[in-house]
């Protein structure tokens, strides 16, 4: 009698239905043991696989590979997973640490039981999530969602469309979101821009820190001076969170308080602090200490407005304004 799997891999090769639609149907039927491969208890990987490029449902053994990892199906990886570059429309496992080198792109589903170290490019339109810390040294696009209890440490520059949800998010250089973040502790960034909604448990802190810019009144200082450079040579990917913080400490305290608030507004439960404050449509709980401030509508401080140099507060708002040296 003909199987399961030889009936759809002979519609596969005939053209009647795609590598696509034979993925998705080998996927749903192995999720309901519906496969010749299950029978009897025994799982055993079936679809196509050549090197570390997977179709259908497969799982091995982690190990350390030249070969760039593939997968349009589905992939459990038993143990740590070192490879050049990674690939994943599909659904992947690692049971360990994850490590790669170069490129990364997930439109699929990845999902790592350790520390996620990315060393490239990454561009994440699918999920993403980790119970470790998860590392960018270069440059993340992510349109998709992140999802980690640990912190996300960004070398370069974090742009998210999509969504986020960490213990705390430390980069670099830039972070610019149009999408949603939702951050347990502390943000700190050299350059930090969002024109979409958040919240902080503790404290943002950088050297220019824009939210909600385009709802400004007005603007009373000329712009900020260049900000300040990080240290350049990062050789190792899990030395790049002392760097980071290292580098911001110099410039900003390090805060550590309570719980997020609710998204629809930017909300900051700590400290707002840097060199030049821009912000609208932010409730902060504390203070906004900066060189120059600036406030648009819709701004709430609990706190003290502490500033060096300018400050430019829109007519009717109500709040506690300090210079300080």
């Amino acid at each position: 009698m003909t199987s399961l799997e030889e009936k759809l891999r002979q519609k596969l090769e005939s053209g009647e239905i795609s590598q696509e639609e034979y993925d998705d149907l080998m996927s749903k039927f192995d999720n309901y043991d519906l496969l010749s491969s299950n029978v009897g208890g025994h799982h055993h990987p079936h679809g196509k696989q050549k090197g570390w490029k997977f179709t259908g449902s497969h799982s091995v053994k982690g190990e350390e590979t030249n070969e760039s990892v593939k997968v349009s199906g589905k992939l459990s990886v038993d143990g740590p997973l070192k490879c050049p570059e990674m690939k994943v429309s599909g659904s992947v496992t690692i049971n360990g640490d994850l490590t790669v080198l170069e490129t990364t792109k997930i439109s699929g589903k990845l999902t790592v039981q350790g520390e996620g170290k990315f060393g490239g490019y990454t561009a994440i339109s699918g999920k993403s999530s980790s119970t470790g810390n998860m590392y960018f040294t270069e440059d993340m696009k992510l349109s998709g969602k992140i999802n980690t209890p640990s912190d996300i440490i960004v070398g370069k520059s974090a742009l998210i469309s999509g969504k986020i949800h960490a213990n705390s998010l430390k980069s670099k250089g830039l972070v610019k979101i149009s999408g949603g973040i939702t951050v347990e502790t502390d943000i700190l960034s050299d350059e930090f821009y969002c024109s979409g909604f958040g919240s902080v448990g503790g404290n943002l802190s950088g050297n220019l820190i824009e939210i909600s810019k385009k709802y400004r009144e007005k603007m009373v200082m000329d712009d900020p001076e260049e900000t300040i450079r990080g240290t350049e040579g990062i050789d190792s990917i899990p030395e790049l969170g002392d760097i980071l913080t290292k580098v911001i400490k110099k410039f900003v305290p390090v805060f550590n308080m309570g719980s997020f608030g609710n998204p629809g507004i930017f909300r900051v439960n700590g400290n707002i602090e840097g060199k030049t404050v821009d912000v609208s449509h932010t409730e902060v709980e504390g203070d906004i200490i900066a060189d120059n401030v600036l406030l648009g509508p819709g701004v709430v401080v609990k706190g003290v407005v502490q500033y060096r140099e300018t400050i430019s507060v829109p007519d009717g708002l109500e709040i506690e304004v300090q210079q300080i040296s």
